[in-house]
């Protein structure tokens, strides 16, 4: 870590450097002229530099990740109040919770008229509300079997069964693949021990996501959130897919955002499987 540092401070030492700290027995005409970064370009560029030994195959990504939060910590701070700083604090304010946003959005008039800070405010609320140990918040939506109808998550949950939320869109490969590749297989293994329930988000239109879900061959409970309010970002806080949750016999959310490889066990701990 003290490595990164070190080349950090030299590469902005040598930014600054001036014609007076040329080498001696360089003529002046010899000397380039300074190259002078705004506060931009000189953050994008440190960035860059981080980000390119983050993928290097050898890399410490642990030590680099502090680095690279701190840098951005330390950025937001120094460039406060400034369309710089409100860049960094955006990038930044996506793992914040609701008492930190809070706290950012009062720091400046610029900061609390963002309206992403503003979008990710209502999402940290609605993430609380719906965290792992609260009580489930309905979703309804046209019916993906039968546009004619309308369907709800509370239609499916409290029927004595646990039950697994997926919120997916077509646009999104991951999020297709965790239908295609585990969920249509999990939905035959735990049939009558396990209730499954697809939400597709707002973004795309009726017609195409019937013909997405058609092509992959979902036989369970689906959703279509075509009302604003319905959607999952405004409901459950999401911020990206795929997401799954996990709602307990009782209505009582279990687990959320669990990772794809670890759907399957989440679902044997709920059964009470080994």
């Amino acid at each position: 870590m003290k490595k990164i540092f070190i080349a950090l401070a030299f590469a902005v030492a040598f930014v600054g450097c001036s014609q007076n700290d040329k080498p001696e027995g360089v003529k002046p005409s010899e000397v380039k002229a300074e190259v002078v970064l705004t506060p931009e370009q000189e953050f994008e560029q440190t960035i860059n530099n981080l980000k390119k030994q983050l993928k290097r195959r050898n890399s410490n990504k642990d030590s680099l990740q502090q680095v690279y939060d701190d840098y951005l910590a330390e950025q937001s701070k120094k460039h406060m109040g400034t369309q710089l700083g409100l860049s960094i604090t955006r990038s930044m304010a996506i793992d914040f919770n609701v008492k930190q946003l809070d706290s950012v959005m009062n720091l400046c008039e610029l900061y609390a008229n963002d309206d992403q800070l503003k979008r990710l405010s209502k999402a940290a609320i609605a993430a609380e509300v719906t965290a792992v140990g609260k009580h489930y918040v309905d979703i309804n939506g046209i019916d993906l079997h039968n546009a004619k109808k309308r369907v709800s998550l509370s239609s499916i949950v409290n029927k004595g069964k646990p039950v697994v939320v997926n919120f997916w869109a077509p646009w999104s490969i991951p999020s297709r693949d965790i239908i295609r590749k585990q969920l249509v297989e999990y939905n035959l293994e735990y049939a009558g021990k396990v209730n499954f329930v697809s939400v597709a988000v707002l973004e795309d239109s009726i017609t195409f996501i019937h013909r997405a879900a058609s092509e992959m061959a979902i036989e369970w409970t689906s959703i279509y959130a075509d009302n604003p309010q319905e959607s999952p970002t405004v409901k459950y806080g999401t911020l990206g897919i795929p997401f799954v949750m996990i709602i307990g016999k009782n209505g009582i959310i279990k687990e959320r955002n669990i990772k794809a490889e670890d759907i399957k066990a989440a679902i044997d701990k709920e059964l009470g499987r080994k």
